[in-house]
This record gives C-alpha cells, structure tokens and sequence, in this order.
C-alpha cells in the first residue's frame, strides 16, 4: 500500500518451502509470579508471521523474540500480565486478530467460577502502538472483553464474549505545506493490504499513505463444542465485528472520494468436525469457515496474513483437516480461496502442507 506505484505479481503461481520454530520457558518465581519467554523464528518486519522462506542462499535465519513477559496472580481468579503478551482476547476465528499476533504492554484477566461449568471473565489491556519524541499523541490500543464460558469434555461446552478495541491516533493527518512531513508520524509502520488510505504528504510528486478511517471495533464472538460422542466433537464457532469509528464524511473529505463506500463490517463463521487435537496417531480433525471482511472493519496490519494473503476487503472459504501420524506429530492441510469484495477484481487461492511436530 504504501507502494502503489509497485507492480504486483497477481498472475503467477508461488511455491514456498517455509518453516517455523518456536521455543519457550515458563519461570516459576514464586507462588504468585511467572516468568515466560518465547523464542521464534521469523523477522521483525511482520508481527503477523513466524514463518521463514526456505530459499535465501542458505544464508542464516533469525531467532527473534515473540513473548516476554511477568504473569502475576494476586489471586487464584485475578491475573496481571506485562510485557510482550500471548493475545489475552477470545476469538473464535482469526477474523481480527492473527493467530501469531503478541501484544505488548499490559493486561488484566479475571475469571471467578459462579459453579462447575460456569465461568464468567473479564480482560482489559492497554497496548501502546508507536511512540514519537516530537508528538505528545503516541499511538495506542485500548481493548476490553466480558464473556462467559461453560465447561465440559462431554455433552457441551460454549464461550461467548462480547469486545471493545479502540485505536488512538493511528489515523492520517495531512501535512502543511509549510512544515512537509510534520505529521509523518500519522502513517502506520506496518501494513497488509484493504484498508482505505490517503496521501499525507504536501508534496504531490511524494507519496506517503495513511489510514483514511478511525478505528472503534465492537465485536461478538461464540463458540460451541458438542461432546456427546466424546473423543469426537462438533465445534461451531463464529466472530462478527463492526468498526463504529467509521465516519463516511470524513473518510470521504480525506481521500477525496464523494462516492466513498461504507465498508466497515466483518464476520467469519464455521465448523469443525472431529478430535479436539489431532497430535496423537489416528487423531483427525476437519472444517470449514466463511470469512467475509470489509475495507475498514478492522486493521489490516493486525488480522489474518493468510487469507487473501493478508488484509481486509476480502471473502471466500477456508477448508482444511489435520491429520496425526504418530504421537506429537500431525499433518494439516488447508486451501484457502478468496476474492476482493470492492475495488478492481484479486482473487488469491492459497493451499497450505504443514508437518507439525511438539515437544
């Protein structure tokens, strides 16, 4: 996005020999502080990837720093994270937030049993985003999530949670012509691809794009895992968002655009059919989702790096199934197929081989 002047290969098939290794240590300080860090491999210019591309002249590879962080529970049903933090949020799906996202800074969790099965939960987090010597207005994510959860290997269990994401000054301000690249800043330093944007810089032969929309997400997340024929389990889930910062006029009065589309909804649903886990041999696992995500329903940076390659202003179908081979050792495969829902036509089938191994 930030390159639109860049030529885009969007005809040629891609293979892609990857890996992905992750190594962690859980401390146990005391009897209320641990202590956890894990190691990845992966590079610091995405925070939704730990892959690594096989094929770079058998150069070496990175070992970076994906979680490090104090877990503190002044209580059995109180805990306080700070650091670089595994998602504290329930998704059901990856409609929002990728699966290899960690988020730093600080969060707090209380689950409080009311019985056996049932438990209600509170998360709230405040994660800072990008920080600026010459601006007094440094980016932020503030988020907060209330559900409840029921338990159960057999017969049912659910979980559903309803969230707030607010995003603090990550949207674009145009500069002065008398002060060029004052409010630089305002662009984002990493992007996918999907979410509306607009130049900012003063000079129009320099490109330098920005976010066009702010970002209030308000989303609805639910799970349900029917146990009866436990080992075997059928697993509905589904995530829906709407991002109620979106003001279409002033969208449209920064990009200049008088016929600016609304797009801000998202939603992803599906099934999953089999074993909870398939690391064991003879273990399986199937499904199938439908993931329909529109331009400025969530930032693009954040959400799933697989689906459409990444981003937002997509829809199509995920199918996939995993397979176990022997103990801690599985093969999944998934296929991917989605086409862009507004702006000039991409479609972008992904297939994916993994051999999984854990210990």
């Amino acid at each position: 996005p930030e390159k639109p002047t860049e030529l885009m290969n969007t005809k040629v098939d891609q293979d892609r020999l990857k890996y992905r290794l992750r190594f962690g240590a859980e401390i146990r300080v005391n009897e209320r502080i641990d202590a956890i860090v894990l190691l990845s491999s992966g590079n610091i210019n995405t925070p939704v990837s730990t892959n690594t591309i096989l094929g770079d002249y058998l150069n070496k590879d990175n070992i970076v720093i994906d979680q490090a962080y104090l877990k503190w529970k002044p209580a059995d049903f109180i805990s306080l994270s700070g650091g670089r933090i595994p998602s504290p949020w329930f998704s059901a799906s990856t409609l929002i937030w990728d699966d290899d996202l960690n988020f730093e800074g600080v969060a707090l969790q209380i689950r409080k049993p009311l019985s056996e099965s049932w438990i209600p939960f509170f998360t709230a987090g405040a994660f800072p985003l990008d920080s600026y010597e010459f601006s007094r207005r440094d980016k932020w994510l503030l988020g907060g999530q209330l559900g409840i959860e029921r338990t159960g290997e057999k017969g049912f269990a659910a979980k559903i949670g309803a969230s707030y994401y607010y995003f603090s000054n990550i949207t674009g301000k145009l500069n002065d012509p008398l002060r060029p690249g004052q409010t630089d800043w305002t662009a984002p330093q990493y992007q996918q691809k999907g979410n509306t944007l607009f130049n900012i810089s003063a000079d129009p032969a320099v490109i330098k794009t920005a976010l066009a929309a702010e970002f209030e997400e308000v989303s609805l997340s639910a799970s349900l895992d029917i146990g009866f024929w436990d080992p075997y389990h059928i697993v509905l889930f589904g995530d829906y968002v709407t991002n109620i910062g979106f003001d279409k006029s002033d969208v449209a009065k920064r990009t200049g655009n008088p016929n600016q589309p609304e797009d801000k909804i998202g939603y992803q649903m599906g099934l999953s059919v089999g074993h909870r886990k398939a690391d064991q041999l003879g273990a399986w696992r199937a499904y199938l989702q439908y993931k329909h995500v529109e331009a400025d329903a969530v930032v693009d940076a954040f959400t799933d790096s697989d689906f459409h390659l990444g981003g937002t202003n997509a829809q199509g179908w995920i199918l996939g199934a995993e397979f176990g081979i022997l103990k801690n050792y599985w093969l999944s495969v998934r296929w991917l197929t989605a086409d862009e829902i507004s702006g000039p036509p991409l479609s972008i089938d992904v297939f994916f081989l993994d051999l999984n191994a854990r210990f």
